[in-house]
C-alpha cells in the first residue's frame, strides 16, 4: 500500500507522473482559461487512458482502469498546480 494506506504506490506513483505531465501540458499551453486548462489535463489523461490501451494488448504489461484513473487525478492536479502558479507570477507583475 501507498501512503495513508488508500490505493497502492503504483497509483501514487501514477498521479505524481502525471501531475508534471499535466501542469507541463498546462505551462506549453501558458493556459489562462478555465477551458484552455481542462484541454491540458483532457490531453494529459486521453495520453494515460491511451498509454493503459496498449498496454491492454502487451503480453508482458497490464491494463488496469485504476491506473488510468490516478493518470487522470494527477492530471487535475497538475492543471491546479498550474492555475496556483500562473495566478502567483501575474500578481508579482
Amino acid at each position: 500500500m501507498g501512503p495513508l494506506g488508500l490505493v497502492g504506490l503504483d497509483k501514487w506513483v501514477h498521479a505524481v507522473g502525471y501531475t508534471g505531465l499535466g501542469f507541463g501540458f498546462a505551462a506549453a499551453v501558458r493556459a489562462r482559461g478555465r477551458e484552455e486548462v481542462a484541454t491540458a489535463v483532457v490531453t494529459a489523461g486521453a495520453f494515460g487512458a491511451g498509454i493503459e490501451l496498449v498496454q491492454a494488448v502487451l503480453p508482458y504489461r497490464s491494463f488496469g482502469v485504476a491506473d488510468a484513473g490516478a493518470n487522470l487525478v494527477g492530471a487535475a492536479l497538475g492543471g491546479l498546480v498550474w492555475v496556483v502558479v500562473a495566478r502567483g507570477s501575474e500578481s508579482r507583475r
